[in-house]
């Protein structure tokens, strides 16, 4: 169920979704960036991880992320890790991060990430 801080965001949730005849919070059709998911609370969350935050020789890197494409930014790599932290903190039970296999730029953020106590779905 998707639960938000109080009625009046539930009501403008629903009547969203049901203008469009869907129920996406079950049908996983609407994915939501962290600027969407900022102070919305679910039951739990599904986070694809993608090659824009990655382990690397021990440490976090950014530069295949977009936003390394504007220079204006004085601190990308904290931008990319906040971005990260309020998409993994949006579930109130739980969240399932999804390393897609067979990309190797992904294998060490993946081992670090069992290594800390994540759970691996088959």
């Amino acid at each position: 169920m998707c639960s938000f801080p109080g009625p009046e965001y539930h009501r403008e949730y629903r009547h969203h979704f049901r203008s469009r005849g869907t129920s996406a919070c079950r049908r996983l059709q609407e994915p939501a960036t962290e600027f969407v998911a900022q102070g919305l609370e679910l039951d739990h969350v599904l986070l694809v991880w993608g090659g824009d935050f990655i382990l690397s020789d021990g440490k976090w890197d950014h530069s295949m992320a977009k936003i390394n494409r504007d220079k204006s930014f004085k601190y990308p790599l904290q931008l990319r890790q906040d971005a990260y932290r309020v998409l993994l903190t949006r579930g109130r039970e739980g969240a399932i991060i999804c390393l897609p296999s067979g990309i190797p730029i992904l294998d060490e953020t993946f081992s670090f990430l069992v290594d800390v106590g994540c759970d691996v779905l088959v």
